[in-house]
Protein backbone atom coordinates (compact mmCIF):
# COMPACT_ATOMS: atom_id res chain seq x y z
CA UNK A 1 0.00 0.00 0.00
CA UNK A 2 1.44 3.37 -1.02
CA UNK A 3 1.50 6.24 1.49
CA UNK A 4 -1.29 8.79 1.12
CA UNK A 5 0.00 12.00 -0.46
CA UNK A 6 -0.34 15.29 1.36
CA UNK A 7 -0.68 17.05 -1.98
CA UNK A 8 -3.51 17.38 -4.46
CA UNK A 9 -2.26 17.90 -8.01
CA UNK A 10 -1.97 21.51 -9.22
CA UNK A 11 -3.28 22.43 -12.67
CA UNK A 12 -0.03 23.41 -14.44
CA UNK A 13 -1.98 25.44 -17.03
CA UNK A 14 -2.84 27.91 -14.24
CA UNK A 15 -0.47 29.89 -12.04
CA UNK A 16 -1.28 27.88 -8.91
CA UNK A 17 0.91 27.61 -5.83
CA UNK A 18 0.32 26.33 -2.32
CA UNK A 19 0.48 28.43 0.84
CA UNK A 20 0.91 27.34 4.44
CA UNK A 21 -1.07 28.55 7.42
CA UNK A 22 0.54 27.67 10.75
CA UNK A 23 -1.84 26.82 13.56
CA UNK A 24 -1.25 28.54 16.89
CA UNK A 25 0.09 26.57 19.83
CA UNK A 26 0.02 27.00 23.59
CA UNK A 27 3.74 26.28 24.02
CA UNK A 28 6.79 26.90 21.81
CA UNK A 29 7.68 23.21 21.82
CA UNK A 30 4.20 22.02 20.82
CA UNK A 31 4.20 20.08 17.54
CA UNK A 32 3.96 22.11 14.36
CA UNK A 33 0.62 21.87 12.59
CA UNK A 34 0.02 23.55 9.24
CA UNK A 35 -2.75 23.64 6.69
CA UNK A 36 -1.88 23.91 3.02
CA UNK A 37 -4.07 25.68 0.49
CA UNK A 38 -3.73 26.16 -3.28
CA UNK A 39 -4.03 29.74 -4.51
CA UNK A 40 -3.93 31.35 -7.95
CA UNK A 41 -1.18 33.95 -8.36
CA UNK A 42 -3.03 35.39 -11.36
CA UNK A 43 -6.03 36.28 -9.21
CA UNK A 44 -4.78 38.79 -6.60
CA UNK A 45 -8.33 39.56 -5.43
CA UNK A 46 -8.69 35.99 -4.13
CA UNK A 47 -5.07 35.55 -3.03
CA UNK A 48 -4.10 36.25 0.56
CA UNK A 49 -0.97 38.26 1.26
CA UNK A 50 1.89 35.91 1.98
CA UNK A 51 5.54 35.84 2.94
CA UNK A 52 8.04 33.81 0.96
CA UNK A 53 10.58 32.08 3.15
CA UNK A 54 14.12 31.54 1.97
CA UNK A 55 16.12 29.40 4.35
CA UNK A 56 19.11 27.09 4.62
CA UNK A 57 17.86 23.53 4.08
CA UNK A 58 20.70 22.22 6.23
CA UNK A 59 22.28 18.83 6.52
CA UNK A 60 20.24 15.79 7.56
CA UNK A 61 22.80 15.38 10.36
CA UNK A 62 21.32 18.51 11.96
CA UNK A 63 18.19 16.53 12.72
CA UNK A 64 14.57 16.53 11.70
CA UNK A 65 11.14 16.48 13.22
CA UNK A 66 7.71 15.30 12.24
CA UNK A 67 5.03 17.95 11.81
CA UNK A 68 1.43 17.70 10.65
CA UNK A 69 0.75 19.09 7.19
CA UNK A 70 -2.79 18.96 5.87
CA UNK A 71 -3.68 16.45 8.57
CA UNK A 72 -0.87 14.04 7.65
CA UNK A 73 2.60 13.50 9.16
CA UNK A 74 5.46 15.16 7.31
CA UNK A 75 9.18 15.10 8.19
CA UNK A 76 11.03 18.42 7.93
CA UNK A 77 14.58 19.53 8.66
CA UNK A 78 15.51 21.13 11.96
CA UNK A 79 16.21 24.54 10.39
CA UNK A 80 12.81 24.71 8.68
CA UNK A 81 11.14 23.66 11.95
CA UNK A 82 12.99 26.49 13.71
CA UNK A 83 11.84 29.02 11.08
CA UNK A 84 8.22 27.85 11.29
CA UNK A 85 8.32 28.06 15.09
CA UNK A 86 9.61 31.64 14.78
CA UNK A 87 6.60 32.56 12.62
CA UNK A 88 4.20 30.74 14.91
CA UNK A 89 5.52 32.59 17.99
CA UNK A 90 5.45 36.01 16.29
CA UNK A 91 2.66 38.30 17.37
CA UNK A 92 1.49 41.55 15.79
CA UNK A 93 3.76 44.37 16.95
CA UNK A 94 6.52 41.96 17.96
CA UNK A 95 8.70 42.49 14.89
CA UNK A 96 11.51 45.03 15.19
CA UNK A 97 10.66 46.84 11.95
CA UNK A 98 7.70 49.24 12.27
CA UNK A 99 4.85 48.38 9.93
CA UNK A 100 5.85 44.72 9.48
CA UNK A 101 3.49 42.17 10.89
CA UNK A 102 3.85 38.41 11.02
CA UNK A 103 2.42 36.76 7.91
CA UNK A 104 -0.65 34.56 8.17
CA UNK A 105 0.34 32.65 5.03
CA UNK A 106 3.80 31.44 4.06
CA UNK A 107 5.27 29.98 0.90
CA UNK A 108 8.24 27.72 1.49
CA UNK A 109 9.55 25.52 -1.30
CA UNK A 110 10.16 22.38 0.76
CA UNK A 111 6.49 22.16 1.78
CA UNK A 112 4.56 24.08 -0.85
CA UNK A 113 6.06 22.12 -3.74
CA UNK A 114 5.44 18.38 -3.90
CA UNK A 115 9.09 17.29 -3.74
CA UNK A 116 8.15 13.73 -4.81
CA UNK A 117 6.57 14.91 -8.09
CA UNK A 118 9.33 15.77 -10.59
CA UNK A 119 6.92 17.28 -13.13
CA UNK A 120 5.34 19.58 -10.54
CA UNK A 121 8.73 20.45 -9.14
CA UNK A 122 9.97 21.51 -12.58
CA UNK A 123 6.94 23.77 -13.12
CA UNK A 124 7.02 25.29 -9.63
CA UNK A 125 10.79 25.92 -9.60
CA UNK A 126 10.32 27.74 -12.91
CA UNK A 127 7.80 30.00 -11.17
CA UNK A 128 9.91 30.84 -8.13
CA UNK A 129 10.91 34.31 -9.37
CA UNK A 130 7.23 35.17 -9.83
CA UNK A 131 6.37 33.67 -6.44
CA UNK A 132 8.99 35.82 -4.71
CA UNK A 133 7.83 38.92 -6.64
CA UNK A 134 4.21 38.25 -5.63
CA UNK A 135 5.05 37.89 -1.94
CA UNK A 136 4.22 40.82 0.32
CA UNK A 137 7.39 40.01 2.26
CA UNK A 138 10.47 37.85 1.61
CA UNK A 139 12.27 36.58 4.68
CA UNK A 140 15.66 34.88 4.81
CA UNK A 141 16.14 32.53 7.74
CA UNK A 142 19.77 31.55 8.25
CA UNK A 143 19.35 29.44 11.34
CA UNK A 144 19.62 29.80 15.09
CA UNK A 145 22.82 31.81 14.95
CA UNK A 146 25.75 31.95 17.33
CA UNK A 147 28.18 34.55 18.68
CA UNK A 148 30.17 34.66 15.43
CA UNK A 149 27.01 35.27 13.38
CA UNK A 150 25.83 37.91 15.87
CA UNK A 151 29.20 39.69 15.66
CA UNK A 152 29.01 39.60 11.86
CA UNK A 153 25.53 41.12 11.81
CA UNK A 154 26.62 43.87 14.20
CA UNK A 155 29.57 44.64 11.91
CA UNK A 156 27.26 45.00 8.92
Amino acid sequence: MEPVSIYSPLDSSKLLIRLLAIQEAAEDNDPLVCQITPVDLENPDNRPEFAALSYVWGSPQLGSEVMTLGGKPCTIGANLALALRFFRASKPGSWPTPGLTPPEHIWVDALCINQADEAEKAVQVGRMAQIYRSAALVISHLGPGNNLARDGMETI
